[in-house]
């Protein structure tokens, strides 16, 4: 009886084998023809992060070569650029999983969970790395073009802007791109950061960058955008529906500020500019307020550092909605891309007789996508915190 029972155990436990073996043979299969196009996928977006990165490398190199009256603003965003590629190429995502590929069947087999499990975490960061890349490359790209297409000396000539104005324009987009700069040097040295924050943490900064130097280039030079720049500019515009949406998400008592935007901006009132950003300043105001109320901020800002006479500071409020993204080199983007926004509406509402030009369709197109993205980027930032 004993025997028998010995016998039974020893075939059971084969037949399970086999079983386990079939299973995981077939799984194997499977995995093999859902992992190549995979791989494949992430080979072909690494070539594509190397040749952005050979890109900013020429243009560094062109860059010195040609004179400037002002090459501090251009260096400081292709510096930044060549982060985004250093951080982008040293993810190599495909790597790991092709090595756990070349291991033997059996060692693979017994660790099918795990590469599955291994897929699944790669086939994700491709997703974001293909989702984001282009938004990404296109935004640094465009950026540097418009940087490229200003220059500051020349401005006198082309617009007539007093020195004092210019100032106003240039030294805010300088401290912007500072910031723009730092947070990709911290996004470079851990690089594995990019998986730890929202996605808009690492997309939408290079978005910000490129949309306040296309405001100032269109403010203060008259230079043709091409047509590859048209189709970014009408392929990243929000459109009304998702603005009113994401304002009714914070007070729907806003939308008359951002309607009130709209129609000024349409309007061929004399007066349009200055409705204009009235009430975008004042919708920005009031979304700050309500994003970061004063009862919640007091109680976040126990040390009384953000205060001014008794007050919360613009850029207090900024860092209690970024208060949960644990990255201090993106809560100071975010200040300086407001106040760099802010900064210009003040330049506009003292009158367009600061710059002897009337401000024209584009630049008023320009305006206004320029702030339904920061409004756009600060409620996404607190509905991520």
């Amino acid at each position: 009886m004993k025997d028998d029972e010995y016998y039974k155990t020893i075939s059971k436990t084969a037949e399970n084998w086999r079983r386990q073996n079939i299973f995981a043979l077939q799984e194997i299969g499977h995995v093999a023809n859902t992992v190549q196009p995979a791989v494949n996928m992430l080979r072909d977006l690494e070539r594509s992060m190397v040749d952005f990165r050979s890109m900013q490398e020429q243009i560094r190199a062109l860059s010195t070569s040609i004179p400037r009256s002002d090459p501090i603003l251009g260096q400081t965003i292709r510096d930044a650029n060549l982060q985004i590629s250093d951080v982008l190429v040293s993810l190599r995502p495909y790597q790991d999983f092709t090595i756990r590929l070349q291991e033997d069947q059996r060692k693979w087999a017994e660790s099918l969970k795990a590469s599955i499990g291994t897929l699944s975490q790669v086939t994700g960061i491709a997703t974001i790395i293909e989702r984001d890349f282009s938004l990404i490359a296109n935004s640094t790209i465009f950026a540097q073009q418009s940087v490229a297409r200003i220059n500051l000396q020349a401005i006198e000539d082309v617009v007539k802007i007093e020195n004092h104005v210019r100032e106003v324009l240039y030294q805010p987009l300088r401290e912007m791109a500072d910031s723009y700069h730092s947070l990709w040097s911290a996004l470079r040295i851990d690089s594995q950061m990019i998986f730890s924050v929202p996605s808009m943490v690492i997309t939408m900064p290079s978005v910000e960058m490129y949309l306040a130097t296309h405001q100032t280039e269109v403010s203060i030079v008259e230079a043709e955008i091409m047509a590859d720049e048209e189709q970014f500019l009408a392929q990243i515009e929000l459109n009304k529906p998702h603005m009113d949406k994401i304002i009714t998400s914070v007070d729907e008592r806003l939308i008359p500020l951002y309607q009130g935007a709209i129609n000024a901006i349409a309007s061929d009132n004399i007066d349009n500019v200055r409705h204009a950003t009235t009430s975008l300043r004042e919708l920005v105001t009031l979304i700050l307020h309500k994003l970061a109320p004063d009862e919640d901020f007091f109680d976040w800002d126990k040390d009384n550092l953000y205060r001014y006479d008794g007050r919360p500071t613009r850029k207090g409020r900024l860092l209690y909605i970024c208060r949960n993204i644990n990255s201090d080199s993106f809560a100071t983007f975010v200040d300086r891309d407001v106040a760099g926004a802010l900064s210009f509406l003040d330049l506009l509402q003292k009158g367009t007789h600061a710059i002897e030009k009337p401000y024209d369709e584009r630049q008023m197109k320009a305006l206004l996508i320029r702030f339904e993205h920061l409004i756009d980027f600060i409620i996404r930032i607190s509905e991520d915190t």
